[in-house]
């Protein structure tokens, strides 16, 4: 995955990073806005977190 396979925030447009959030001993991936700090659900892989961030109402 690359950073450009992932939208911009559908809500202020703003850039995003791929943050990993977890702790020490429980590790999980969300994808998080740098301008209004929107962000997805916790998911097992960077590629779920993507791939849950890109989808779009509306959209198939």
């Amino acid at each position: 995955m690359k950073k450009s396979d992932i939208k911009s925030c559908p809500f202020c447009g703003g850039q995003v990073d791929v943050i990993i959030p977890g702790g020490r001993y429980f590790k999980f991936y969300q994808i998080r806005c740098d301008g209004c700090g929107a962000n997805s659900k916790e998911c097992n892989t960077p590629e779920d977190a993507a791939e849950l961030w890109n989808k779009r109402i509306g959209e198939n």
